[in-house]
Parts: structure tokens; C-alpha cells; sequence
């Protein structure tokens, strides 16, 4: 067996666990990644190259593929952030994360979500103004709806109701 002496580098584990869920069908993780024809290059089926592309590995932080339907090669993947993973994933509603989505429209995460699941595309969402109902009677409204305050609160948010 070959000693590549790389065991104790701070990256070794990611590139361990991307060569398991890449090449082997046993892998719980296979079928989202080898499964769907997600590849390592050619140089990174060693360790000592994938290493040496990487750098050490900051703490917190993962492997993740900049461009989710291609493997992993040098110019697509990249150390991220635990938020940066979950915005990457295939099944995000929003390209980016929600979070990002939220922060670039100026509105809380929670609202963008709220009109999102009361069906709006992203675009309606993040465009349609983002409202201070504290002065305008809420009580008044949910009470003229028959619904509660909290429940008219995420109507005027997602922009059920006017």
C-alpha cells in the first residue's frame, strides 16, 4: 500500500470524505453525489495534490462545490461556512440562501418566507414593499377578518391582504 503521509493534514478528512461519497456505493451519501455522476478530477483521487489545491482547512468550515451540478476540480470548490452549504444545496427555494435573499432586499427572513410560502415567486417577494403595520390597526383588520393578530400579521407581510 502506498504512504502518501498526508493522514494528519487538516483537509485530509474532507478529501476522505469526498472520495467516499464520489466512488463508493456503500456510502450513505453516494446516491446525492457519485449516484447523480458527481466526480473527482482525475489529480484529487490522491491526496496529495487535493491538499496542496486546498490549503489547510479553517475551522468551521467545509468542502463545498461552487457549482452544485459539477464535481469536485479546482475552480469549483472552495472552504464554506455551514450557511454557504445549506444555500448550495439543490433542494434551496432560493438561489443564494433565504437568509441572502433577505439581507438583499432589506426585510426579515421570516417575511421573505412568509410570502414565499403563501406562494409568491422570489421576485414578487423580495420586490413588493416591505410595510410598518404597527400604527395601522391591526387589531382592527384581523378582528374585521376574524383571524387572529398573529395570522393577520403574516397576511400583510406575504401581502395577502392590503
Amino acid at each position: 500500500m502506498e504512504t502518501h503521509g498526508m493522514s494528519h493534514h487538516s483537509a485530509f478528512r474532507s478529501w476522505e470524505a469526498m472520495i467516499d461519497r464520489c466512488t463508493n456505493p456503500r456510502c450513505k451519501d453516494y446516491p446525492a453525489y457519485g449516484g447523480r455522476g458527481i466526480t473527482v478530477c482525475d489529480d484529487w483521487l490522491s491526496p496529495i495534490a487535493f491538499c496542496r489545491y486546498m490549503g489547510e482547512k479553517p475551522r468551521g468550515m467545509s468542502i463545498g462545490r461552487i457549482h452544485n451540478d459539477e464535481g469536485y476540480k479546482p475552480g469549483n470548490v472552495e472552504w464554506q461556512t455551514p450557511m454557504q452549504q445549506g444555500a448550495n444545496k439543490r433542494n434551496s427555494r432560493v438561489p443564494g440562501g433565504l437568509a441572502a435573499a433577505a439581507r438583499a432586499a432589506d426585510m426579515s427572513e421570516s417575511a421573505l418566507r412568509r410570502r414565499l410560502d403563501a406562494g409568491m415567486s422570489l421576485n414578487e417577494a423580495v420586490k413588493s414593499e416591505v410595510r410598518d403595520y404597527s400604527h395601522r390597526g391591526i387589531t382592527e383588520m384581523a378582528l374585521a377578518h376574524g383571524v387572529s393578530m398573529k395570522t393577520m400579521r403574516k397576511w400583510l407581510d406575504a401581502g395577502v391582504v392590503a
